[in-house]
């Protein structure tokens, strides 16, 4: 964004916030002053205390960001002016050398939106309710409870990173490489109160994110698009004892065909962010960094580094997964057999069935309280075809057979599927591609593309990369094919 813009934006946050503070003290003053001479007009002169109360608070705390945003403008424009071509150096944390990590301002946003969510909702809920019990309307209960379910469910989110922020306090990324080249390494240290030595040691994770806002206002939404991702498992004997507790070295290989950090345009940017998670008793590590990852001098030729001697040399051959989802096997016909059982990612098919059930349910609702039909009809399609995902990953499975003669599929679903073949010859490539994401966690396809650029899939439902990897490269080495695409992925 331009700092014209931002400072639009700051004074319509400023403007916004005025009437929300300035009703919700009048109505906190008018309920106070009812609690000590009752007025028959005002029945619930608690709940009006509390709306009250509610509203001032995310009054004053949306006027506090539009004056945040005013200043931090201001810094960010004198930045720019000072170094024009730099833009690792206009955040402050990165011009210190170091990526801030986000737990706390995560879990001050979620508190916001947590008092926004349960002040909002509490008034309706509670007329909606009584109005359900007293006309014995139970699909009227049944969607009225779902907005506390939501309200309980965010302020375990808030008391649990605060928990988190309390124990492990403000973390940070020391950078080796600022910032870090495409094509390059990133490379740095994390100093965290973590006890020494990690048990279970640490999962890093680096992904290139495309994060999309649409629309404004009530209808706002956000969505994170994982274009790359790269994931590391670190020993205990790989973490060093540092001054806080535990000191965990970060290195990681950055693709040359990835886009630059971009965050001029909120509405679309491009974040690198670097995960850090340890099982600890009680309550996880669990944080998140946002790194300076752009293309500078020191970034390769983008040619030069998709040439085949140069994809040779940073090589790193995938491993075989400690804990397997995917069973290999010798197969009767003759070569390597890779079964996809049913149910191998239960996390992916419960939160697909549930959305499944909430679509559901929401159709059942419009038509029994006669909404227009074609709400009904849309929700019902929506409804079909999440159950038909959910289906498949609860009940879908999938055999690949690949020897020298070629790759053969066959996929089925409750007995019901089909069988493909392909001669090694008419295979390009055989590699993993993400086709399902939830939260930041992507999960792989095992994605078979011919000489006619056409693409199949052939195995989906994997959560790790490396397994992905592993299958993939089992696939083409059985098969004899060498990969002619693995640059661009």
């Amino acid at each position: 964004m331009t700092n014209s813009s931002n400072q639009v934006g700051s004074g319509c946050l400023i403007l916004f916030g005025i009437p929300f503070a300035g009703g919700g003290f009048f109505f906190l003053v008018v309920a106070l002053r009812s609690l000590q001479n009752p007025d028959p007009k005002f029945q619930n002169p608690l709940i009006g205390a509390f709306m009250g109360a509610t509203f001032a608070v995310i009054g004053l705390l949306i006027m506090a960001a539009g004056f945040g945003v005013i200043k931090g403008s201001k810094r960010l424009q004198a930045t720019q002016a000072a170094y024009p071509d730099q833009p690792w150096m206009w955040r402050k944390d990165w011009a210190q050398g170091r990526a801030q990590g986000q737990t706390a301002g995560s879990a001050m946003a979620t508190w916001v939106f947590t008092l926004l969510w349960n002040g909002i909702s509490f008034l309706p809920v509670y007329f909606f309710f009584t109005r359900g019990l007293s006309e014995k309307k139970p699909i009227v209960l049944f969607f009225v409870a779902i907005f506390p379910l939501i309200g309980i469910f965010l302020l375990f989110l808030a008391i649990k990173q605060t928990m988190r922020l309390a124990r492990y306090g403000r973390t940070s990324l020391q950078l080796q490489t600022l910032p870090a080249p495409l094509g390059r390494n990133l490379k740095g240290t994390i100093d965290a109160r973590l006890p020494y030595p990690l048990p279970h040691g640490i999962n890093l994770a680096l992904s290139c994110v495309n994060r999309v806002t649409t629309g404004s206002g009530d209808s706002q939404s956000t969505s994170d698009h994982i274009f790359w991702q790269e994931k590391k498992t670190l020993g205990s004997e790989q973490i060093m004892a540092g001054p806080a507790g535990s000191t965990i070295p970060v290195e990681f290989e950055i693709p040359r065909n990835q886009p630059s950090t971009n965050t001029q345009n909120v509405s679309n940017e491009i974040l690198w962010l670097l995960r850090a998670e340890a099982d600890i008793p009680g309550v996880n590590f669990d944080e998140t960094y946002q790194v300076p990852v752009f293309e500078t001098r020191d970034s390769p030729n983008l040619q030069d580094w998709q040439s085949h001697e140069a994809i040779e040399e940073r090589a790193h051959p995938p491993t075989a997964p400690v804990r397997p989802t995917v069973i290999v096997s010798s197969a009767p016909e003759g070569g390597t057999q890779f079964y996809f059982p049913a149910g191998r990612n239960l996390s992916a098919a419960f939160g697909v069935t549930f959305f499944a059930a909430i679509f559901s349910a929401t159709t059942y609702a419009i038509l029994h309280l006669h909404a227009p039909l074609l709400f009904a009809i849309v929700f019902g399609l929506f409804s079909l075809l999440t159950w038909l995902i959910a289906l498949k990953l609860w009940f879908g499975t999938a055999r690949i057979v690949a020897n020298s003669n070629g790759v053969s599929l066959h996929s089925s679903t409750l007995g019901l599927g089909g069988s493909k073949q392909w001669a090694s010859s008419q295979i390009r490539d055989i590699y993993p591609k993400i086709t399902m994401q939830s939260g930041a966690v992507p999960y792989y396809t095992a994605t078979l593309v011919d000489t006619s650029l056409r693409s199949f899939s052939m195995g989906n439902a994997l959560r790790d990369h490396n397994e992905a990897e592993w299958i993939c490269t089992q696939v083409r080495q059985a098969a004899n094919v060498q990969p002619t695409s693995a640059a661009n992925k």
